[in-house]
């Protein structure tokens, strides 16, 4: 287990790193482009995402199945993964690539705002580029060349933040600043790939005849349903929930504002634990699967536990800082405290995001994606039904209401799954209990100390100290509690 820890935390460093440098652009984007605009950039985004989610099962399974070769020695088999496998997905990017141009007349239709119609054909060849680069990284991660994984990731967002920031301020091309954003997108995306393609041929990845293709579009299609059906849940959001909040009252302009101060400034803070458990699940996934087919299920079993606590605990350190300094954290990142407000109200969020996240993984990892695929149809039953029902008392919070209740019915499911096929014990339960208590007391304590500081320090110094003093709470109880033991 300590090899894993190492080998998390090499790749939590590179991973966080790279997830800081799209949060500081995305606060540049709502800066430059304004929050109107940037809902424009996220409703198109969302159904280019949608579409390239059709092969969005093929990485994991991949990935999975490197893994198992490689575990049980079959070299034959491994050498025509990849080449069977980018085959598939660019057979179904192709299909994709011309319907939507054949039904160009009727796409605008879709979308709540016609802006959004330019914006999604300027975006639609990466998706593409997104299957070629997801392919090769997953077969980096089969091979568990961490490294390689990481780093190829990071010089991806560098990249897509550079050109960025070129192209929005009109350095090397001359667009509206909406339309640079998904231009830097496609460019920056196309020398990825070049890149990904030169580093996979560099350290010895052979492109041989595809081979097995039925059997890898048999394992990854229950993870593309899972996949494609919540981008298409969350392209119907991006459609459905701004016209719900014109119907109560809001202008268009005022919806599109409110969208993308959720979807936009709030939601994507809330996501930094999940960047820190996603960093586990890499490492976890090729070590169960290995697990899986080695027989070790005790070994397997260890490191489910310890990676459900794990990602508890991850949400609970961002929970008792955006609970009580959401509204701050708003103002000072984006000049927003609606947007700040939104942090805090929804920081809930987090703990049945996290648990979700690891649970579909691991879950994923051992064959089970089926169960993953009808666990968060169920869930989703919960967010769809919010955005219909709760926007007319609560306005765009009904999102992270409907986000609460699918991803917490979600991981209830996963979890009594993972006790059904390996027997986990119930330990995680203690640990929800405590992130609500120690959680609590860390968030009084950190307000407390906060308002003590505001009246004689400027507002930053003062949150500082304020974050300090929850941090060091909640880290005192959970040394207390024996929680430094889980990653022995």
């Amino acid at each position: 287990m300590k090899k894993i820890i190492k080998t998390v935390f090499f790749v939590t460093s590179i991973s966080v790193f790279t997830r800081l440098l799209g949060f500081f652009f995305r606060i540049y984007l709502s800066r430059t482009i304004g929050a109107e605009s940037l809902g424009l950039y996220q409703i198109s985004m969302s159904i280019v995402a949608l579409l390239a989610t059709f092969t969005a099962g093929l990485p994991l399974t991949l990935s999975r199945k490197t893994s198992e070769c490689i575990a049980s020695r079959d070299i034959k088999s491994n050498s025509s993964l990849v080449s069977s496998t980018l085959t598939i997905g660019l057979i179904v990017c192709t299909i994709l690539f011309v319907t939507a141009h054949l039904l160009e007349p009727y796409i605008g239709n879709i979308f709540s705002d016609q802006q959004c119609k330019p914006i999604f054909y300027i975006l639609l060849p990466t998706i593409f580029t997104t299957c070629i680069i997801s392919t090769i990284r997953s077969w980096f991660w089969g091979q568990k060349k961490f490294l390689v994984f990481s780093l190829t990731e990071m010089v991806e967002e560098i990249s897509r933040i550079v050109l960025g920031v070129l192209i929005i301020n009109q350095i090397i091309f001359s667009f509206e600043q909406v339309d640079g954003t998904a231009i830097s997108f496609v460019v920056s995306d196309v020398l990825c790939t070049i890149m990904m393609i030169i580093v996979f041929f560099s350290l010895g990845g052979v492109l041989s005849k595809p081979n097995d293709i039925k059997p890898i579009i048999s394992a990854s299609t229950p993870i593309t349903g899972v996949r494609l059906y919540s981008s298409l849940v969350q392209s119907l959001i991006a459609t459905i929930l701004p016209s719900m909040l014109i119907s109560i009252g809001l202008s268009s302009s005022e919806a599109l504002s409110d969208y993308g101060r959720l979807m936009g400034m709030a939601i994507p803070i809330l996501y930094a634990p999940a960047a820190l458990t996603g960093s586990i699940a890499v490492v976890l996934v090729p070590e169960a699967a290995s697990d899986r087919i080695s027989g070790n299920i005790k070994g397997l079993k260890d490191k489910v536990e310890r990676s459900i606590n794990v990602s508890i605990l991850f949400a609970c350190l961002f929970y008792i800082i955006f609970v009580p300094f959401g509204e701050q954290i708003g103002e000072i990142l984006y000049s927003d405290s609606v947007a700040g407000r939104y942090i805090s109200y929804s920081a809930i969020l987090m703990l049945p995001l996290n648990i979700n996240q690891i649970t579909t993984s691991l879950l994923n990892s051992i064959a089970e994606e089926k169960k993953t695929l009808l666990h968060y149809a169920i869930g989703s039953i919960f967010l769809i039904a919010s955005i219909l029902i709760l926007p007319k008392y609560v306005g765009v919070m009904s999102l992270t209401i409907g986000m609460t209740l699918c991803f917490s019915v979600t991981s209830i499911l996963n979890l009594l799954t993972l006790r059904k096929k390996i027997n986990i014990s119930f330990g995680y339960v203690f640990t929800i209990l405590f992130f609500f208590i120690g959680g609590g007391l860390s968030i009084y304590l950190g307000q407390f100390m906060m308002n003590i500081l505001i009246s004689v320090v400027p507002t930053l110094i003062a949150l500082i100290g304020g974050g300090v003093m929850a941090l060091t709470m909640f880290l005192l109880s959970s040394y207390l509690m024996g929680y430094y033991d889980i990653i022995k």
